[in-house]
C-alpha cells in the first residue's frame, strides 16, 4: 500500500482498488495470500481475464492464445487487404494467393534503387533484437538487463551457453540474434 501511495503521490493517479485485480504467484503460501488481501485491500483471483480483448493470465503466452486476437485482427483488416497492398502485389485476390507480381527482393529493394521501398521485416526484427543483445552486453544498469543476467547467467559468462530449452522465446531470440551478429558486434 505504501508503494500505490507513492505512485499517486508521483503521478497524481489514484488507484482505484474496488476496480483493481491481482493475482498470486504459485510459490505464495496461503498465510501470505491472507495477509496480502487483508492489508491491500485488493481481491485475488486466479484468472486475471481480458483487459482491452486480450488475456492477461500469468502463463506464457502461446500462438493457440493469441489466436483470437489475431483472428480479431484479421477481420478488422480484410476489407483494407484487398484493395490496397494485396491488390499490389498478388493480382487483388483477398486471400493471399495467386502469382507475385513483383518478386520479393524488388519490394524490399529501396525506392531509389528501383524497388518498391517495403521493410524488410526479418532484417527489422533482427536490428531490434541486435539492440536488445548490445544492452545485454553493455548496459548492466538496465533492469531488464539485470532481470536476464540473473536469470540466464548464473555461473556462466556467455550468451550463446545460455539457450536451454526452458528459456523464455524472448531469450531465445536474443541468443539467435546474437549468433547471427556477433561478429560484428564491436
Amino acid at each position: 500500500m505504501h508503494c500505490l501511495d507513492l505512485f499517486f503521490r508521483a503521478s497524481g493517479l489514484k488507484v482505484n482498488l474496488h476496480k483493481s485485480k491481482a493475482q498470486y504467484s504459485k510459490r505464495v503460501s496461503e498465510r501470505r495470500k491472507e495477509v496480502l488481501s487483508g492489508v491491500s485491500n485488493i481481491r485475488f483471483y486466479n484468472d486475471l481475464g481480458k483487459y482491452l480483448g486480450i488475456n492477461i493470465g500469468h502463463a506464457r503466452t502461446s500462438r493457440k492464445t493469441a489466436q483470437e486476437v489475431i483472428e480479431k485482427i484479421s477481420r478488422k483488416l480484410s476489407s483494407w487487404k484487398g484493395c490496397l497492398l494485396n491488390k499490389f502485389l498478388w493480382k487483388g485476390q483477398a486471400t493471399g494467393k495467386g502469382l507475385p507480381l513483383v518478386r520479393w527482393e524488388v519490394a524490399i529493394t529501396p525506392k531509389r534503387a528501383g524497388g518498391l521501398g517495403i521493410r524488410d521485416t526479418s532484417c527489422a526484427n533482427m536490428a531490434l533484437l541486435g539492440k536488445l543483445v548490445w544492452d545485454c552486453l553493455n548496459n548492466s544498469e538496465k533492469l531488464w538487463v539485470q532481470v536476464l543476467k540473473h536469470k540466464y547467467f548464473k555461473n556462466q559468462s556467455g550468451m550463446n551457453e545460455n539457450s536451454r530449452n526452458f528459456s523464455s522465446a524472448t531469450w531465445k531470440n536474443i541468443v539467435s540474434a546474437y549468433e547471427h551478429l556477433k561478429e560484428g558486434l564491436h
